[in-house]
């Protein structure tokens, strides 16, 4: 019973549908004949580039902080380890303040070196990418001169 109804159900459905023949092929070459054409405004790369130069800008910055933090937290680490060379030669018993020495001394150098080099990567990539997507103006060949 439940399969004969919604059997009646769907060939009543087939056969009241009212929906329109959809013709690609014609909407395709109506869409080809009223091409648009498209012009930019005169001012457009004007305000693109200067839109970019902001974003290089910002990316530069970005770039450069990460290389300060990166050269701060390396030369941390290496006077850290200068510093716990010398300490182990002159009081080689003493491991407790060698230890208190290297935490407090690395763990600020590695903070900034585990935030320098990131910000320093993702700023370089950055100018790149924000420079390539400059709009570069067309200057029209010089004619050669007879």
């Amino acid at each position: 019973m439940k399969n004969s109804l919604i059997l009646l159900l769907l060939i009543g459905t087939i056969l009241k549908s009212t929906a329109q023949d959809i013709h690609f092929f014609a909407s395709n070459l109506q869409m080809k004949n009223n091409q648009p054409t498209f012009v930019m405004a005169d001012d457009f790369s004007f305000q693109q580039n200067e839109l970019l130069q902001k974003d290089i800008k910002k990316a530069k910055a970005m770039k450069i902080s990460g290389i300060v933090l990166t050269s701060i937290g390396t030369a941390g680490v290496l006077t850290t380890a200068g510093v716990m060379g010398v300490y182990s030669l002159v009081r080689p018993v003493s491991r407790l303040y060698n230890t208190i020495i290297g935490v407090s001394g690395l763990s600020p150098s590695v903070a900034l070196l585990t935030s320098g080099i990131p910000l320093a990567v993702i700023g370089s990539k950055r100018t790149r990418k924000y420079k390539e997507q400059q709009i570069k103006e067309w200057v029209a060949p010089a004619q050669p001169i007879p």
